[in-house]
């Protein structure tokens, strides 16, 4: 108001300065309306089982998120959803529903802290909070440990000390495991690399005509016309009950499977966003409910989460250290050497090689997941 009575008190004659007062006048909302950022906490955040939690995640500057979009997700689990001003509990993970909540009173102060009642020792892991507010979003990480109830006569900082040290220790076991796992995996990938690229000139490949089976699609799953490309919404499909349809997980199987040979496709990645996998899967792979993506649960794929590509293995997926981002990965199901091949579609660059130990007999799969929505993954022709 101060600025319009200063520019009524001005004679102006000229029209530009009326015009750098106009544009001066129009900016000032807009620089207003800042993006926001995440807070959370940068070191792992310990609980008990059986207690309750909360994991801090606050927006900066401190606004309003009452009618913005929060969702809690970990792994491939949506832990809570919030968007048009309520809680979306129909997204929600089966282990998960009940036991979680946020404050409305924090939303309208800035916090999309999430709390979590009577935890669980399968709650731990890493968790990410992603609020969006039109085109704006962020995303904040962090990791919550659980530890098993103590008695009470054990007091808080001995509490707080034994957890840091099993933490600490726990950390230091698997640096170094996972140092000895990728130098034994280094010799032997160089090796099952030389095999397969001696097998690849000797042997033929069939390339896989791959399209996706519609009535396996979970219902935020959009098929194409020609069944190649696979869209992840925000808005379900209302599709005919089908016994081997995915109900939880964002999955979709290809139409076709196989019991033998060498067969080849290749998934377009470029545009597949923050959470994806692509891979083999056996006709027997659970659809119903929540379940882990590893050779354990018959699915061997590599993709990506929180952005970083990832070896989806057991109990945890594991980083996958690459050379360059791949336009398109090349998937190899090979009978004859017992192995799943992953590699890049352009350079033929070896990505990752997993044995393969499928029930005899069983028919295995093209497989894919989307985590995120508004992505997509299409096979290439």
């Amino acid at each position: 108001m101060w600025f319009l009575s200063f520019c009524r008190s001005l004679d102006i004659k000229s029209p530009l300065p009326g015009f750098i007062m106009y544009f001066t006048a129009s900016l000032i909302p807009k620089l207003e309306a800042a993006p926001f950022t995440l807070a959370g906490p940068t070191s792992p955040v310990a609980a008990v089982a059986g207690q309750g939690i909360v994991l801090p995640c606050s927006l900066h500057p401190r606004r309003s998120a009452a009618n913005m979009t929060v969702r809690w997700t970990r792994v491939a689990d949506v832990v809570h959803h919030y968007g048009s001003g309520q809680d979306r509990h129909e997204e929600q993970g089966p282990s998960y529903r009940g036991r979680t909540g946020l404050s409305k009173e924090g939303l309208a102060s800035g916090s999309a802290a999430l709390s979590i009642t009577t935890v669980r020792h399968a709650d731990e892991g890493q968790y990410v909070c992603f609020v969006q507010d039109g085109s704006d979003y962020e995303r904040a990480t962090m990791t919550l440990e659980v530890a098993a109830p103590f008695s009470l006569g054990v007091f808080p900082w001995t509490v707080a000390l034994i957890v840091a040290l099993v933490a600490w220790m726990g950390s230091l076991g698997l640096i170094v495991y996972l140092l000895k796992t990728k130098a034994r995996q280094s010799a032997e990938w160089g090796k099952k690399a030389a095999e397969l690229e001696w097998r690849r000139r000797v042997m033929p490949i069939q390339k896989a005509d791959v399209t996706w089976d519609p009535d396996t699609a979970h219902p935020l799953l959009h098929l194409s016309a020609d069944g190649r490309r696979v869209e992840r919404r925000e808005t379900p499909q209302l599709l005919s009950q089908h016994p081997g349809r995915f109900d939880t997980e964002r999955c979709v199987l290809g139409g076709k499977g196989f019991t033998g040979g060498r067969h080849t496709w290749a998934v377009e990645v470029a545009e597949g966003g923050h959470w994806w996998a692509v891979g083999v899967a056996a006709g027997s792979v659970r659809r119903m409910g929540s379940f882990a993506f590893s050779p354990e649960d018959k699915i061997w794929a590599v993709g990506k989460l929180m952005g970083h590509h990832r070896v989806f293995t057991a109990p945890h997926p594991m980083p996958l250290p690459l050379d360059h981002v791949p336009q398109r990965i090349q998937v190899l199901l090979d009978y004859a050497t017992g192995q799943v091949v992953f590699s890049d579609d352009d350079s033929w660059a070896t990505i990752f090689i997993f044995p393969l130990s499928p029930s005899a007999g069983e028919r295995l799969y093209p497989w894919l997941w989307l985590g995120e929505a508004g992505t997509h993954l299409r096979v290439c022709t």
